[in-house]
Parts: C-alpha cells; sequence; structure tokens
C-alpha cells in the first residue's frame, strides 16, 4: 500500500511492500519531494521479541524501541529505503491460572494471530486432542484455502482405549499419534459446520 503524509512542509510520499500477518518482513520505500529531515516511527508489537531493521542495506542495530515504536531520524531523501523483519515462530501460550476453564490448557499464536482446531481438519472430538508441548509445529502457507492463509500443522496425540461404553475406568490411557492441523482464529467457521477449540489439552 502506498500513503502521502505532509511533513517537514511538503508532501513526503510513503510505499510499503509486505505479506505482514503471514510473514514478518516489512518494506517501506520513503519519496520525499526534496531531500528533508524528519523522523518515522515503526510499531514493534508487544509479541515480538526479536526484530532487525536496515536502513538502505545497513543494519542499524543501536535503534531501540521506546514505548512501543522504533523511532528512525535522519535526512530523508527519494528512495530511502527502510527493512524492518519481526520474528514470528510458532508459540504455545497458556492462560492466568486464575482463569480455571483453560487450566492444562495451551493455545498456538503466530505473530499477531491466535489459531485454533476445526472439526473439518481435525476427524476426531477436538477435546480429546493432546497438544504435547515439546512438540514440532510448522507453518505453511496454503494459497487456495480460506483465500489464502498460514496452517500450522504439528503432532498431537489423543486417546485410543476401548472404553466399551464405560463411564469410568482407571486413569492410564491408551494414546495414538495424530496430525493436528490449527487455522488462524478469525477464519474459522467459513467452510462446513463443527466444533471450533482454541484451548487445547497439553501434557503438562
Amino acid at each position: 500500500g502506498s500513503a502521502s503524509l505532509h511533513v517537514a512542509g511538503q508532501t513526503v510520499g510513503l510505499r510499503m511492500d509486505t505479506r505482514y500477518p503471514w510473514d514478518g518482513k516489512v518494506i517501506i520505500t520513503v519519496e520525499p519531494g526534496t531531500p528533508a529531515s524528519f523522523g518515522l516511527k515503526l510499531r514493534i508489537p508487544a509479541w515480538c521479541r526479536q526484530f532487525s531493521l536496515k536502513v538502505n542495506g545497513m543494519e542499524a542495530k543501536s535503534l531501540q524501541p521506546k514505548h512501543g515504536y522504533l523511532r528512525i531520524e535522519r535526512e530523508w531523501k527519494a528512495g530511502d529505503c527502510i527493512e524492518l523483519s519481526l520474528s514470528m515462530p510458532i508459540e504455545l501460550v497458556r492462560a492466568h491460572p486464575e482463569v480455571r476453564e483453560d487450566i492444562g490448557c495451551v493455545a498456538i499464536q503466530r505473530g499477531p494471530l491466535v489459531y485454533c482446531l476445526e472439526q473439518v481438519d481435525n476427524k476426531v472430538p477436538l477435546h480429546r486432542i493432546v497438544l504435547p508441548e515439546d512438540t514440532k509445529l510448522k507453518a505453511c502457507f496454503e494459497q487456495d484455502l480460506l483465500d489464502g492463509v498460514v496452517v500450522i500443522h504439528g503432532d498431537a496425540v489423543v486417546d485410543d482405549s476401548d472404553w466399551d461404553a464405560q463411564l469410568y475406568r482407571l486413569a492410564k490411557e491408551q494414546r495414538k499419534r495424530f496430525k493436528v492441523s490449527a487455522i488462524p482464529y478469525y477464519a474459522w467457521d467459513n467452510r462446513e459446520p463443527g466444533e471450533m477449540r482454541v484451548w487445547i489439552r497439553t501434557d503438562t
């Protein structure tokens, strides 16, 4: 996208190229009519714990965020390029222990997006899925799904015990491995009817 702003007594054009929120790389091209000195503030989200910044290909390691923003103060010329890379690892998050309904559960987050399980992707009752905290999760962009989303795949387990219509039994479970898929929470309920779950049981 692009925008025009009135800064330092002139119109300054900004062009942004990015695939955010699927990718953390953001490129901003600055286009002042004539060279001008002013500050640009870049938002560093609270979820981002690592980032890198380059201006015209040179790393700017000395700059640190203040109150959630990274300020770049310099004389800008037409064609100056800012490259901001926000690290977006897949993370498991917990709720506060006073949130009783979520005890023993985790949610999947990548960048600004929280993920969920949908029954259409996971053909077992979602409350039976257990996601080990040490499981390996992988992000994959799927262009043809839900207008293009990053899906997270990983290994989970489900209770495979033969209950034989019993209501209670000894606590030991028989578990089998299960391939789990999660989509961004905002995108759920756009396919066939079925249950959805954000908070997933874990084994610790």
